[in-house]
C-alpha cells in the first residue's frame, strides 16, 4: 500500500523502517526494563520469520531485502533485552 502511495519502492521502505525504528526502540527499552512484559520466544520468532522471508527474496533488489534484515534484527533485538 505504501509503495502505491509513494510511486518509488526506495521511498517507502524508507518510510516503513523510519516508522517502525521508534517503536521498536521503545519495546526494547521496556523489555529491558520490564523483562515478565514480552515473550522472548515470540519476539525471536518474529525477527526469525523476517530472516527466512529475506532468505526467500534470494538475490532480490535492495528494496526487497533491506526492510525485512533491518526489522528482523530489530525484532530479535526485543527478545534478546527481554532475556
Amino acid at each position: 500500500m505504501l509503495w502505491g502511495i509513494t510511486d518509488e519502492a526506495l521511498v517507502a521502505v524508507g518510510v516503513a523502517i523510519a516508522v517502525d525504528v521508534p517503536a521498536v526502540v521503545l519495546t526494547v527499552r521496556k523489555a529491558a526494563s520490564a523483562p515478565h512484559t514480552e515473550t522472548m520466544a515470540t519476539w525471536v520468532m518474529d525477527g526469525g520469520a523476517a530472516l527466512v522471508a529475506a532468505i526467500m527474496l534470494g538475490r532480490a533488489a535492495v528494496a526487497s531485502l533491506a526492510p525485512e534484515l533491518l526489522l528482523g534484527a530489530l525484532r530479535s533485538s526485543v527478545g534478546l533485552a527481554g532475556s
